[in-house]
């Protein structure tokens, strides 16, 4: 517990109860002030002791050493006894509670496109690789078939090559003409949709 100390340049000086009833300095202009004795101060009434309590030089300084608080020998309490208050701290930041996560920016731009979309493109896609594969291993071998093949053989006879080689053009332009319009119009169906979000 302290005792509070107003010096008249407006500075409220915070003393320890032992030097109450002597003077002390301000240590913000150096006016000699008179500290209050207890009951003037309102400190509260320390009970009674059982045995008398004796307190010897070395003990003194030590406790001075410890607090800050010194006087001379006229029993002036020192600038560097005399404390002024702490300043206020600064406040707490703001708590923000854990489970909530904080708000997702507003979405801008095109929204997320449908997931047939992908679906119909890779269907397409699909196709046309399968089409082209087989319709180009198919027209590799018919023409084989036809420059290599004996006149008098089985195959020219039967016409398998030419069969071959019609089969697997008809393939290939078949898988072109099922996936390009499938691809052209989930195309046309993403630009729209870019075209309707950005107004």
């Amino acid at each position: 517990m302290t005792i509070d100390v107003t010096c008249r340049c407006g500075k409220v000086l915070k003393v320890d109860p032992r030097h109450a009833g002597k003077k002390g300095r301000c240590k913000s202009c150096g006016v000699t002030l008179q500290i209050p004795a207890l009951a003037a101060a309102a400190v509260p009434d320390a009970p009674p002791l059982i045995e008398p309590l004796v307190v010897d030089d070395e003990a003194e300084a030590l406790n001075d050493a410890f607090t800050g608080l010194s006087t001379d020998e006229d029993g002036v309490v020192n600038d560097d006894s005399v404390r002024a208050p702490l300043p206020p701290l600064p406040p707490p930041p703001p708590i923000v509670p854990v489970a909530t996560a904080p708000p997702k920016p507003a979405a801008t731009g095109v929204p997320v496109e449908p997931w047939y979309y992908r679906f119909l493109n890779g269907l397409a896609m699909f196709i046309f690789a399968v089409g082209v594969g087989i319709g180009t291993c198919g027209l590799i071998l018919g023409f084989v078939g036809l420059f290599t093949a004996p006149p008098d053989s089985d195959l020219a006879r039967s016409g398998g090559s030419v069969f071959l080689t019609v089969w697997s053009g008809t393939l290939l332009l078949s898988s072109l003409l099922t996936s390009a319009p499938i691809m052209l119009a989930v195309d046309a169906a993403r630009n729209l949709r870019a075209i309707r979000y950005q107004r």
